[in-house]
């Protein structure tokens, strides 16, 4: 399964909990992720996708770290 189809399918999943916050960091992942496809112009392979994820976990962090 892709990367993209299993945040689809958790993104599905908080919908149907009602877990806003779960729902609010896949899809930021998942537009992330399509961002990055669009740009490249072709679908990402497991690095590519570990890096944007990395990137994206990286950025969440210092955003935490200067507001704390």
């Amino acid at each position: 399964m892709s990367l993209l189809q299993q945040l689809t399918s958790d993104m599905v999943s908080a919908m149907k909990n009602r877990d806003k916050e779960t729902l609010n960091v896949v899809r930021m992942l998942k537009a992330a992720v399509q961002n990055e496809q669009i740009e490249l112009g072709h679908d990402l392979n497991s690095n590519e996708e570990i890096a944007v994820m990395a990137r994206e976990y990286k950025q969440r962090k210092e955003s935490l770290d200067e507001f704390e």
